[in-house]
């Protein structure tokens, strides 16, 4: 789904629960993922049919106000108008996108309790390994990190990872040719920071086009583009990202880099 969409209900959940709890008052919010196996057809909290199968489960549980059952009956309604603490407000939307992808909403709560929303989205059945959608190239790339901050370093690596990357990790120009000549330069793409102690990127450049020509590169920097590029003139046709990004951004960057399209 669209991670956009994704995170329209997820702010949706957590605000009206913040909401539900009410300002100054102790409470707490708890966010919760989990796959579901359902087994039985049953009819969620928005009157909508819900077929058994596999789930992605994200619940959102609040310790705040609770709802009654009258408005349980039309929280979701998007002409419903209240007064009540933070509910409502874009439950509506919730649910349209949750529909939209076959998707479902479970609701418990009472007065006094607090409130459980359940969230209900069907899991894929078959990655793209097994659709055949992706060649075996694309499946076994392998990308070289270079960057001086563990944090950053280990997070590219892990999201690489999840795109079924093979992925290799250095903390600096140094380090990452001994890596190279390790893995004999069978390296398809290499993600660089700007900035590193011992060599940068404009020195490890030139270096590694000199021994694996058809290795792509992606610059990653907090500086701007133009002053990337500025410090790193050895190479300009490098791609860029510019720091920080999220998880869907360094992913769609390496995707395109090595040309690798996912259904």
């Amino acid at each position: 789904m669209d991670p956009s969409q994704l995170q329209q209900i997820l702010m949706n959940l957590v605000i009206n629960a913040g909401e539900a709890i009410g300002e100054g008052n102790p409470g707490r919010v708890t966010v919760a993922t989990s796959m579901a196996d359902i087994q039985e057809r049953f009819v969620d909290a928005t009157g909508e049919d819900v077929a058994p199968g596999r789930y992605v489960s994200i619940a959102v549980s609040d310790t705040g106000s609770g709802i009654d059952e009258e408005k349980k009956a039309r929280i979701f309604d998007p002409f419903f108008t209240t007064k009540f603490t933070g509910r409502g407000l874009g439950l509506a939307a919730v649910a349209g996108i949750l529909r939209s992808h076959r998707g479902a909403i479970t609701l418990d709560s009472a007065p006094g309790r607090g409130s459980t929303f359940q969230v209900l989205l069907p899991a894929v059945e078959r990655n793209l390994r097994e659709s055949g959608q992706r060649s075996a190239v694309e499946e076994r790339a392998t990308v070289l990190v270079v960057d001086d901050e563990v944090a950053v370093r280990d997070f590219i690596g892990e999201v690489l990872r999840r795109q079924e990357y093979r992925v290799l990790l250095a903390s600096d120009g140094r380090e990452a040719l001994a890596v190279c000549e390790q893995e004999g330069w069978r390296i398809d793409a290499a993600v660089l920071d700007v900035v590193m102690p011992l060599m940068g990127a404009n020195d490890l450049m030139p270096q590694l086009k000199s021994r694996r020509p058809e290795m792509r590169i992606l610059l990653t920097s907090g500086y701007s583009e133009a002053e990337a590029r500025r410090l790193c003139a050895e190479y300009p046709g490098a791609a860029f990202i510019q720091k920080p990004y999220t998880a869907q951004q360094i992913a769609r960057a390496v995707d395109e880099l090595l040309g690798v399209t996912r259904l």
